[in-house]
């Protein structure tokens, strides 16, 4: 209750009192877990009072500082299973990825360039791969959604889909379909010449290059909404 109230709170401009309330939230779970350290609640809540926490200092303090109170956070998430965990870490990373593209907004400057070897562009390939990963665990979770499967479930059929595939052999027909469909589905993605993701007051942009495609190297473009 006191991690939603701060959060509120937030929400509605006081980042100081919002960050105050959600201090508290941690230190009465953090009491609790000292009782049940395995508890799932428990971790849950205060994984997600954490996350909040470093989003908060995200907007006063250095970066580096505010992505050390998200490493906390994900060791609670580690201990959860794996449906909670999945949907966890997919709001850790966006989170993460917002916190440094909106650091990126602050320091880029008023021509909003990236140099493609400095710092910034470090911190976009971090931010893009943070992106990515929270949308293929949030693609993912959508699937099991739609198949009316829960997670377990899908792990038990993968694991039985390996273990067949194993006792097939590569050379087998049916294992050369499926790794021909996997190469198919990769090229295309490979195809992609463009990525758009929008930030709180901008539009971030990634395309590949086109002479540097075999090393995955991609011109990164921000447009500054008005």
């Amino acid at each position: 209750l006191l991690d939603d109230l701060g959060w509120s709170v937030y929400e509605s401009g006081d980042g100081t009192l919002a960050a105050k309330n959600i201090e508290e939230a941690i230190e009465v779970l953090t009491t609790e877990l000292e009782g049940s350290s395995t508890d799932e609640t428990l971790l849950e809540l205060r994984s997600k009072a954490t996350r909040h926490l470093a989003v908060i200092a995200s907007a006063t303090r250095p970066l580096d500082d505010a992505r050390a109170l998200l490493g906390g956070a994900r060791r609670d998430v580690s201990l959860l299973p794996d449906r909670s965990r999945s949907l966890s870490e997919a709001q850790l990373d966006f989170s993460e990825a917002t916190m440094i593209l909106e650091a990126i907004n602050r320091d880029i400057g008023p021509e909003s360039r990236i140099e493609s070897d400095g710092r910034l562009a470090t911190l976009f390939k971090e931010g893009l791969s943070l992106v990515d990963s929270a949308q293929g665990i949030y693609q993912a979770e959508g699937e099991l959604l739609r198949a009316n499967k829960t997670r377990s479930e899908m792990d038990r059929l993968a694991a039985e889909v390996s273990t067949h595939a194993r006792s097939l052999g590569c050379a087998h027909q049916s294992v050369v379909q499926v790794a021909a469909t996997i190469r198919s589905s990769y090229r295309q993605f490979a195809k992609t010449n463009y990525l758009e993701y929008p930030a709180a007051r901008s539009t971030w942009g990634a395309s590949p290059r086109p002479w540097r495609r075999a090393t995955a190297s991609w011109r990164a473009s921000c447009r500054r909404d008005p």
